[in-house]
């Protein structure tokens, strides 16, 4: 309890809003997705069932609604699937979501995987990021890594997108 109270409060001192943002392409994540309601109708509103919290499940819903991905894939003990969505906006648009049940070691090992596959139009969601000094050390190893390129650290969550037009940043975000 007392190392989740301590990330957190770490997390509040670096977080910044949307005025943090100096990046275009974070920038309007943040503001077109983040801090959007949750979409009334969306063709993803059939993942909304993942076995998530609510705001969790809303964060994934507004980015799967913003980047309108072709395939969904779903990786945890308890949801195993993949989704693939009829073309909305980019036919390539991947995107992977790790759920939290995932141990530290293996939540590594599927981002090496997917790393190998990445292109510009793949992201990955990863939750649970700060939920164990084990997650938080495979987080902050994501980061390093020289493919992912742009990554955002909300607490709960982080995404990770592979671009390799963009600098190398890293972002911390309330949301």
């Amino acid at each position: 309890m007392l190392f989740k109270l301590k990330t957190y409060i770490q997390f509040l001192s670096k977080a910044s809003n949307q005025h943090g943002v100096h990046s275009p392409f974070v920038y309007h994540l943040v503001t077109l997705c983040f801090y959007k309601n949750i979409p009334e109708e969306s063709p993803y509103l059939s993942l909304a069932q993942a076995p998530l919290s609510k705001k969790r499940n809303a964060l994934f819903l507004k980015t799967l609604t913003y980047f309108q991905p072709s395939r969904v894939l779903l990786i945890g003990k308890e949801a195993a699937k993949q989704q693939v969505f009829p073309v909305l906006k980019d036919p390539t648009y991947t995107c992977v979501y790790f759920t939290k049940d995932l141990t530290a070691n293996t939540v590594w090992q599927q981002f090496k995987q997917h790393e190998k596959q990445a292109t510009t139009h793949h992201f990955l969601l990863i939750e649970g990021i700060h939920s164990t000094r084990e997650k938080q050390a495979v987080w902050q190893a994501i980061t390093q890594q020289p493919k992912a390129t742009v990554t955002i650290d909300m607490y709960q969550q982080g995404l990770v997108f592979f671009r390799p037009s963009q600098e190398k940043e890293h972002f911390t975000i309330r949301v």
